[in-house]
């Protein structure tokens, strides 16, 4: 078709592939192709494709953001670095599940599946702050770091388990479902389940069997701000062994 806008004529072609473009591969450029020079002006591509470019080069820049953010209320949270950084292993964890569930899908990166990769990191998360805070109630009666660890996971071995058994059902009929409008839904669904597997089959294993190797590490930050390093609680205990005797 041909119009104008002002003293500019501008010539337009649809072309339609034979399956709608609904993501990227892994790794594929992100970046809008600029508009390309020709003899008679310029041509500049539109449409679905361009959209869904522009769409995931903002999510890179938003995604890294929000966990950095994530890190920094879990810190406020805990006060304590260590248990921030346990917690935060959840993310990885449950991204792993995520990626591999695309490609076994036959499915690509899209923006579906970037909000899929959103929900699962929050869920994740949550399950970590569970565990987390278990572990801490426990440790303040004073138990060994790797039996704090196991008694915690087997507190709330149901509580993270009914989460992902409650989510999955609920995702499951979207990710196997053929109807029209599905396909835009399916990524979604693959990585919420992929992700839901792995986050709560290894936040029960890897969480608990790093703690004590953690334990250990005594960086947190008090209400005052200030940073007590490692021996810092031992050497605490000493003074007051001194005063008693």
């Amino acid at each position: 078709s041909v119009g104008s806008s002002g003293s500019i004529t501008a010539h337009s072609a649809s072309v339609r592939s034979n399956g709608a473009i609904l993501g990227l591969p892994f790794g594929e450029p992100t970046t809008p192709r600029p508009n390309r020079a020709t003899r008679y002006g310029f041509m500049t591509q539109s449409g679905r494709y361009q959209n869904l470019q522009q769409a995931t080069a903002r999510l890179s820049v938003v995604v890294p953001a929000a966990m950095a953010a994530i890190l920094v209320l879990l810190v406020v949270m805990f006060c304590d670095l260590r248990l921030a950084g346990l917690i935060f292993l959840d993310v990885p964890i449950a991204a792993t599940g995520g990626i591999v569930a695309l490609p076994l899908r036959g499915m690509l990166f899209s923006i579906s599946a970037a909000i899929g990769f959103i929900t699962t990191f929050g869920i994740a998360i949550l399950n970590g702050v569970v565990l987390t805070n278990t572990i801490r109630e426990i440790e303040a009666k004073g138990d060994d770091p790797r039996e704090t660890a196991t008694r915690a996971a087997e507190i709330r071995l149901r509580p993270v388990m009914m989460t992902a058994l409650v989510a999955t059902p609920g995702f499951l009929p979207v990710a196997i479902s053929t109807s029209a409008g599905a396909e835009a839904q399916r990524p979604l669904a693959a990585v919420v389940i992929g992700g839901l597997i792995t986050s709560t089959l290894l936040t029960l294993i890897v969480l608990p069997t790093i703690y004590p190797f953690v334990a250990g590490l005594h960086v947190s930050f008090g209400r005052n701000g200030s940073a007590s390093q490692p021996g810092a609680r031992g050497g605490k205990a000493q003074r007051r062994e001194d005063v008693d005797a």
